[in-house]
């Protein structure tokens, strides 16, 4: 029997960097064929046989010219999509390559995630073996109906032994009991990216058939509030733009972010812990750990009584609050940062100011305490944080907050090859801690988050 072809990706002026960057991405997206071109020739007078790109990217951390004369050549060549990788040591200018006809700016750290969401958009990938974390979307529970076939294949991570396994295949119905059962484990549900679209066409059907206020599926929130993202990086690292206007607009797209997640709809404490223990467990990435300590802030800003106000404050510090990691390429997210030496463990124990920097840099209208919570949101109580060593009189309740909230993320996110704690899991470890008396953070406010929820 004949093998289907691999869909084919082509990268061209491909430099060192770019290059790992590349391999490493590639790694779990096995199912494709990364091709890459290193001369014009090889394009225009010798090209490679079956050589038939679904998707191109040009390196543009060189020379100006020669990668806009490369995205040039690829076009007129290819009518496909074409992506320019950028980084943080060559800020360049959007419009000259959008001009040549790139279609996606992309930064090679910080939009990885957009990377791989773009590649199983355009080509979707059959995996033979198992299916990688990347390569997943986490299911709100009310988004699964046990009187509705599923058509999409179903999944669930295991973080003990890190595997994820077939749970339902297409047309199988997830029954009441095995629902519960996940449900009380504070495990998730999970489907393939490349079957998105049938995800949410069933989605919104079951949402409609629970007894919930829930009219949109919490997936389709945050796909949309991930491409939000994405524009709004944009403008912190296109060169092209520097103005109050471009400001007003990054607020007005964080509070978009703020609306699509429900984030200032009252809750009681109980209710506010229930959506942070329902929206954990995601996967990874710069994107999803914006969104999600963004989430996780307000909701405990909820727990304690925090005002309208001050919870959206905490849900703006959560969403701008890891954006000076783009300039720590060395660095993902669940990675060890203390095994980081030299100038990248330098630059990661400064993103806090680095991220400040960038909101102030293109003049972002944000309330004072949003850029303190984010210059503060790694300092300890004991004065071993990070990254001016604060001692806990010095550390604002916002910051203390953002701290307690990253940490969630930080506990219950999946990373590949690591083990994470489900919720459930989680919490009582931070229980375990405060008895101990070993908890990292504010132990009253700890205390005062889990007692008030009735955790």
């Amino acid at each position: 029997m004949k093998l289907k072809p691999k869909p084919q990706v082509l990268a061209a002026n491909v430099q060192d960097k770019t290059r790992a960057f590349l391999e490493s991405l590639f790694i779990d997206l096995k199912c494709y064929e990364l091709r890459t071109a290193a001369n014009h020739n090889q394009i225009l007078e010798n090209p490679e046989e079956g050589l038939n790109p679904i998707l191109l990217i040009v390196d543009g951390q060189s020379e100006v010219n020669q990668a806009a004369e490369w995205v040039q050549v690829l076009k007129m060549t290819y009518p496909v999509p074409l992506i320019v990788i950028h980084g943080p040591e060559n800020p360049i200018d959007f419009s000259l390559f959008r001009k040549n006809g790139a279609d996606h700016l992309i930064h090679f750290h910080y939009d990885r995630e957009f990377i791989v969401d773009l590649i199983l958009s355009l080509a979707p990938a059959d995996f033979q073996d198992e299916v990688p974390l990347a390569a997943l979307n986490s299911i709100d529970y009310n988004e699964i109906h046990p009187d509705m076939e599923t058509n999409f294949d179903v999944y669930v991570h295991l973080p003990g032994n890190q595997r994820t396994i077939l749970l339902r295949r297409t047309g199988s119905l997830i029954e009441e009991k095995t629902l519960k059962k996940i449900k009380d484990s504070k495990q998730n549900l999970y489907f393939k990216k490349t079957e998105t679209k049938k995800f949410l066409e069933y989605a919104r059907t079951a949402v409609t058939m629970h007894d919930s206020v829930q009219i949109v599926a919490m997936t389709e929130k945050l796909i949309k509030s991930k491409k939000i993202i994405f524009d709004i990086m944009a403008e912190f690292f296109n060169t092209e733009t520097n103005n109050f206007e471009i400001g007003k607009t990054i607020l007005d797209r964080c509070r978009k972010i703020v609306g699509e997640y429900d984030i200032l709809v009252p809750r009681s404490p109980r209710e506010a812990f229930d959506r942070i223990a329902l929206l954990s467990g995601q996967v990874r990435s710069f994107y999803q750990d914006a969104i999600y300590t963004a989430n996780f802030s307000a909701l405990i800003g909820q727990i304690i009584g925090l005002n309208s106000e001050e919870i959206e404050t905490m849900a703006l510090a959560g969403l701008l609050h890891n954006i000076g990691l783009a300039a720590v390429p060395e660095y993902q997210p669940g990675d060890d940062w203390e095994n980081l030496s030299g100038e990248a463990r330098t630059r990661y124990l400064t993103y806090p100011e680095r991220s400040v920097n960038m909101v102030k840099s293109q003049r972002v209208p944000l309330p004072p305490e949003v850029s303190t919570a984010i210059l503060q949101h790694r300092e300890l109580p004991n004065g071993t944080g990070f990254p001016n060593r604060l001692k806990s009189y010095q550390i604002s309740q916002t910051a203390k907050i953002l701290a307690i909230a990253f940490r969630i993320q930080e506990m219950t996110g999946l990373v590949k090859n690591q083990s994470r704690y489900t919720f459930k899991v989680a919490m009582e470890t931070l229980k375990s801690e405060i008895k101990e008396g070993q908890s990292p953070h504010d132990m009253v406010l700890l205390m005062q988050i889990l007692k008030t929820a009735g955790a």
